[in-house]
């Protein structure tokens, strides 16, 4: 799954769905809503969104397939709503 792919000119409605999402995965436990505010802080202060290893790593899995891997299975899992 490409993700940062789109900007907002260019976007489509699957790119908003999957950015929605995620956006969803990253806060939908407390755990994740601390990596959360993490991963905001780190944004803000090097104006740049990481990279999805690093990502992944703010959320305590090992890389970015591990990152994609709990979204799906979140997504697939009916927690998504």
């Amino acid at each position: 799954v490409t993700l940062f792919a789109s900007d907002r000119n260019d976007a489509k409605p699957d790119d908003l769905a999957l950015a929605y999402s995620f956006s969803r995965f990253l806060q939908s436990t407390p755990e994740r809503h601390t990596a959360y505010g993490k991963l905001m802080e780190r944004i803000s202060t090097s104006k740049q969104v990481p990279d999805t290893d690093s990502i992944a790593k703010i959320y305590s899995l090992d890389d970015g397939p591990a990152l994609e891997k709990a979204w799906l299975a979140w997504v697939d899992s009916g927690d998504f709503r």
